[in-house]
């Protein structure tokens, strides 16, 4: 079975980070977004799933500060 190799576009793109670097060509960037609320983490919703999971994947993470109730997003990508 032969291989097609296929190149990235040559369109402006970001991809999540999840590793220690970027790939070739591409720049490390943060998006963060901070929100307060009185959602308590353990609050779940009519179907009993919880309203706000905190972890993280890769470079991404979902945090809450209990001292202010601020949930904080922080989305790291890889972008050229």
């Amino acid at each position: 079975m032969k291989k097609t190799i296929v190149a990235w576009t040559d369109e402006s793109l970001c991809v999540l980070k999840m590793g220690s670097s970027c790939p070739s060509g591409f720049k490390e960037n943060q998006i963060k977004l901070s929100v307060q609320t009185d959602v308590n983490p353990k609050d779940t919703g009519h179907n009993g799933e919880q309203l706000i999971v905190m972890g993280k994947g890769g470079e991404t993470s979902l945090v809450r500060s209990t001292y202010d109730s601020l949930y904080t997003l922080t989305l790291t990508t890889c972008c050229r």
